[in-house]
């Protein structure tokens, strides 16, 4: 009686993920999603051949009648092929270790829907070389773009509230930072070993300022 149970359970959990989560096959790659509240978010990916052929790839914002609102922790962690992301409109939240490692990604394009840029999201990204955080983001996460090395300028707009420690730490090309006025607090070691940095237009709501935030 224990055994037939412990099959049924068995049966019972395959089914809850079935449903909860699928793929879909876009060029090349087959996209994992994952059923949440509001929609579904990308879990991750599987290639059906080494690489993507041609470096980019076009986020959809729709899976199976539903947005696609998130691109979720670790979903295209160390694709070292992908060269260009384009995020639609649908996303809310970019998160952890979202693209780590991604250290052939050049250009990636948020929308304006998105408010969240998690702890490690482009962490390593090192040929990234321009990005343009949109007016929605309220908070940049710890380490967010950690040794994105090819970085040149980059510009905090007024909504974020705060930047998470080592945001910016590594960026070695770096060589001006704007900061919007609603920046309330600079963590530590954001701009650590950003040593190119010439210019720094701090906004004038900063209240706090990690150790070895500039250093």
């Amino acid at each position: 009686m224990k055994k037939l149970t412990s099959i049924l359970l068995v049966i019972v959990i395959l089914a809850l993920t079935l449903t909860m989560s699928s793929c879909q096959m876009i060029d090349n790659a087959c996209l994992k999603f994952q059923r949440v509240d509001g929609g579904y978010i990308i879990s991750g990916y599987n290639l059906m051949t080494y690489h993507f052929d041609d470096g980019y790839r076009e986020i959809p914002s729709t899976h199976r009648g539903k947005p696609v609102i998130g691109i979720g922790d670790n979903a295209f962690q160390h694709c070292h092929s992908l060269t260009s992301v384009t995020i639609p409109d649908s996303v809310t939240s970019i998160g952890y270790s979202a693209f780590e490692g991604c250290r052939s990604l050049t250009s990636i394009t948020i929308p304006d829907s998105v408010t969240r840029i998690y702890d490690a999201a482009f962490y390593n990204c090192d040929s990234l070389m321009s990005i343009t955080i949109p007016d929605s983001v309220t908070s940049i996460g710890d380490s967010a773009f950690y040794n994105c090395r090819s970085l040149k300028s980059i510009t905090i707009p007024d909504y974020v509230t705060s930047i998470g420690n080592d945001a910016f730490q590594y960026c070695t090309s770096l060589k001006s930072v704007t900061i919007g006025d609603s920046v309330k607090t600079i963590g530590a070691g954001a701009f650590d070993n950003c040593y190119r940095l010439k210019t720094v237009d701090l906004g004038n709501g900063v209240e706090s300022i990690g150790v070895m935030a500039f250093m």
